[in-house]
Formats: C-alpha cells, sequence, structure tokens
C-alpha cells in the first residue's frame, strides 16, 4: 500500500488545469503583443526607407542642379522628375513628386499618397 505522503508527492508534482489555462492566456498575450509591435516596427522601418530615398533625390537633384550656371524652375523642375523617376521609389500613384511655384519659390515635394511630406525643398527664383 502507498503511504499518504507519497500520495501527495505525486499529485503535487503536476499543474492543475486552471494554471495551464492561465498560463496559455498569459503566453497568448505576450505573442500577440509581440506581434503587433513587430507589425509596428516593419511600418515604421518601411516609411523610414521612403524617407531616405526621397532626400536622396533631391540631395541629387541639388547637385544637378547647382553645376548649372542660372538654375531655371523648367530646368530643376526637370532634373527633379528625371532624379525621381531614376530612383528607387514606388510610383503608380502611391509616392509623387510635386514642383510648384509659391512665394517667389519652387518647392520640390516628394509627397505619399496620404499627403504625408517625405522630403521637401525650395529653391530661390
Amino acid at each position: 500500500m502507498i503511504a499518504k505522503s507519497q500520495r501527495r508527492t505525486a499529485r503535487a508534482a503536476g499543474f492543475t488545469l486552471i494554471e495551464l489555462i492561465a498560463a496559455f492566456g498569459i503566453f497568448v498575450m505576450v505573442s500577440s503583443a509581440f506581434f503587433s509591435s513587430s507589425r509596428a516596427l516593419g511600418a515604421y522601418m518601411e516609411r523610414l526607407s521612403l524617407q531616405s530615398e526621397a532626400v536622396s533625390v533631391l540631395d541629387n537633384t541639388v547637385a544637378r542642379v547647382a553645376a548649372r550656371p542660372e538654375p531655371v524652375a523648367d530646368a530643376v523642375l526637370a532634373v527633379f522628375q528625371d532624379e525621381f523617376r531614376k530612383s528607387g521609389l514606388p510610383s503608380g500613384g502611391r509616392i509623387k513628386a510635386v514642383g510648384e511655384v509659391r512665394e517667389g519659390r519652387l518647392h520640390l515635394e516628394i509627397v505619399s499618397v496620404q499627403g504625408r511630406i517625405l522630403a521637401s525643398i525650395a529653391f530661390p527664383l
């Protein structure tokens, strides 16, 4: 016959159903928090990559325009559009290059479809 002390230790070695359900619930909450934060981090990294490429387009535009003796608005806009086409930025409406004259300056902007300005610069005319 098994002694009472041996029966208790055998029963105490396992987990109850409530403990297992609680542990599983905690695991589900932690893993869902991790996956949602990793999705947000991925979106942030993509936005940062787009901004970096947009700044590169403007930097290349400025470098090419600086080599000209007197930049004209149409020529600057053509260089800007050319640099945008050569860049790795997605086209097709998701990201667009906008150039317009406002307040006596030529404003060049790279804008997302949501209207968020990724990068901008203004040339005096």
